[in-house]
C-alpha cells in the first residue's frame, strides 16, 4: 500500500534543502539596492549582496578589483541566475547574455568588487560566476568609447558592454559610473546548477 505524504512536508523538505546550500558567508541582512541605483553614490556605506559574471579586472584606488556584470540572485541560494552558456568558463572575452526586463532586452549594469578575496585569478577568472557581500564605496566614474556604451555594432550581439552603467552620454562620449563593493566575503560558484533543480554544492570558498 502506497503511503501518503502531505504536500506541506514535501514543500518544507524542498525549502530546507535549498536553504541549506546557501553558503554561510553570504548570509546576513542586506539592503535591496541594485547596482544601477548605487552608481549615483547616494548609498555609500550600505551593506549589499550582489553577484554575476566576472568580465575583467580593473585597478582603482580601492585596489585590484574584479569587474562584474550584475545578474539577479536566487532567493534561496544567492547564486546568480538567468545566465547563458558563457558562464562558468575561462573565456577571455566573455560578453554575458542580457536578461529580459519589462519585455525588452537590457544590458546588465556592472560593478566593481574589490578585496583580497578576489586576487586568485584561477578562481575569479573572466567568466566566473560570483556572489559577494560587503559595503558600498564611492563609485568609479570614467570615460568610455561610445561604441562600448551606446552604439550597437553589426558584429556584436546584444547590447554594448556598459549600456547598463551609463552616467552621462554626450557628443559620442560616455561617462560610465561603476559602484564599488568593498568585499567582506566573496564566493565563486565552480559549477552550474544540476539539472534536477537542486544546486551543486561544489564552489570555491
Amino acid at each position: 500500500m502506497r503511503s501518503f505524504v502531505p504536500p506541506i512536508i514535501i514543500l518544507s523538505a524542498f525549502l530546507f534543502s535549498a536553504c541549506a546550500q546557501t553558503p554561510p558567508r553570504l548570509r546576513g541582512e542586506f539592503v535591496p539596492i541594485e547596482p544601477a541605483q548605487a552608481s549615483t553614490g547616494k548609498f555609500n556605506g550600505t551593506p549589499v549582496r550582489w553577484g554575476g559574471i566576472v568580465t575583467g579586472m580593473r585597478a582603482v584606488d580601492a585596489g585590484s578589483c574584479i569587474e562584474v556584470s550584475a545578474f539577479p540572485l536566487d532567493k534561496w541560494t544567492s547564486r546568480p541566475i538567468n545566465l547563458d552558456t558563457s558562464a562558468y568558463t575561462h573565456g577571455d572575452s566573455v560578453r554575458p547574455m542580457y536578461y529580459t526586463q519589462s519585455g525588452k532586452f537590457d544590458s546588465p549594469p556592472r560593478f566593481l568588487a574589490c578585496g583580497a578575496d578576489t586576487q586568485d585569478k584561477s578562481i575569479y577568472h573572466v567568466g566566473a560566476v560570483v556572489t559577494a557581500v560587503g559595503t558600498l564605496a564611492e563609485p568609479l566614474v570614467f570615460e568610455a568609447e561610445f561604441t562600448s556604451c551606446l552604439e550597437n555594432l553589426p558584429q556584436r550581439h546584444g547590447q554594448p558592454d556598459y549600456a547598463g552603467s551609463i552616467h552621462v552620454a554626450k557628443d559620442r562620449l560616455c561617462a560610465v559610473s561603476l559602484p564599488i563593493l568593498r568585499i567582506a566575503q566573496a564566493y565563486a560558484w565552480a559549477e552550474p546548477p544540476s539539472r534536477n533543480g537542486f544546486f551543486n554544492e561544489n564552489a570555491h570558498n
